[in-house]
């Protein structure tokens, strides 16, 4: 995250960690939390080059610690992230042995992030908090979640909370728009409706081509999506054969759960939103006219994606979803 970006969206947020650097009364541990779409891991990491750079109030992007923090090759620094991975026992005590044995550099605080902290095993959550109660003064945890309802209260109460904001969607729009990238040899050009598609889950350009470009997961899901609403708006007999055929076809589970959560945002939408001129508005207002029980339907796929993961049977998942459409 660059310096400007720090300063214009999280003013509050640079504002607290800024003062507090400068009193040298850093707490030990903070939760960032924000929406889907915000910027957590990267707003972590710009505080962690901010509380360790000398050289300026925020950070200077050209002393030796910055440099280390860009490149995460900072000696007594440590990146653990439950967004690709379920965080387990055995990460939390590689933290512990690392800050055992990392030698600390003079006036420098050594600093862990866990990013998307509610991904975490029961027997982790327990690790975690005993390391949190007994971590040495001059550590910091910079701890995030999307999802603060998840977030053990214990593990709460030793935080101090921030808010972290998305980026504006025109900021988003014009770091993308027309760039290209390929994924296992098929050309992607980011138009606008392919951005306003992916702008609930990112706000962040880097973030964004770094997932994308590791996998082709949302892309199936972005094919299929236009046919899925298209099945939903004629019946939801057509959208539960759409379903069962497409998942003989193809097996991605991540894919799926892209498709989900693409479901939940028409969802809110047709329920809380004005229905808005793009690709799907005139297959979203069908659906919307049908009388489903909409209601239903995105409480069953929030319960779905709150799951630590998706259900191996995906058949069984749509066709829950498809009994609450029709109110059942």
């Amino acid at each position: 995250m660059k310096k400007d970006e720090l300063l214009n969206y999280q003013p509050v947020l640079t504002k607290l960690f800024s003062s507090s650097k400068k009193k040298e009364r850093l707490a030990n541990a903070y939760l960032l939390f924000g929406e889907e779409n915000a910027p957590l891991k990267e707003t972590a990491l710009a505080l962690a080059k901010m509380i360790n750079c000398k050289e300026d109030d925020i950070f200077c992007d050209k002393c030796i610690s910055c440099s280390k923090y860009d490149n995460l090759s900072a000696s007594d620094f440590l990146l653990i992230d439950g967004k690709k991975e379920i965080i387990k026992k055995e990460q939390i005590k590689r933290l512990e042995d690392f800050f055992s044995m990392s030698a600390l550099e003079k006036n420098h605080h050594p600093i862990y992030i866990i990013n998307n902290v509610e991904n975490i095993t029961a027997e982790a959550i327990n690790s975690l908090l005993k390391f949190l109660e007994e971590g040495k003064n001059e550590v910091i945890a910079l701890l995030t979640a999307n999802n603060r309802e998840k977030v053990l209260k214990t593990i709460l109460s030793r935080c101090v909370k921030v808010t972290v904001n998305p980026l504006p969607y025109n900021i988003f729009e014009s770091s993308l728009l027309n760039q290209e990238i390929t994924i296992k040899d098929n050309r992607i050009i980011f138009d606008r409706q392919l951005i306003k598609t992916l702008y609930p889950f990112y706000s962040c350009r880097e973030t964004l081509l770094s997932d994308l470009s590791e996998d082709e997961s949302f892309f199936k899901a972005y094919e299929l999506y236009p046919y899925l609403l298209s099945s939903l708006a004629v019946s939801i007999d057509n959208f539960t054969f759409f379903i069962l055929r497409e998942i003989q076809l193809n097996s991605d589970n991540k894919c799926y759960n892209w498709l989900f959560l693409l479901l939940r945002n028409s969802f809110v939408k047709i329920l809380y939103k004005e229905i808005d001129e793009d690709a799907f508005s005139s297959e979203l207002s069908k659906i919307k006219s049908r009388g489903y029980n909409i209601e239903n339907a995105l409480r069953e796929i929030n319960r779905i994606l709150s799951l630590s993961r998706i259900n191996p049977s995906i058949t069984l998942n749509f066709l829950k979803v498809a009994d609450k459409l029709k109110g059942d």
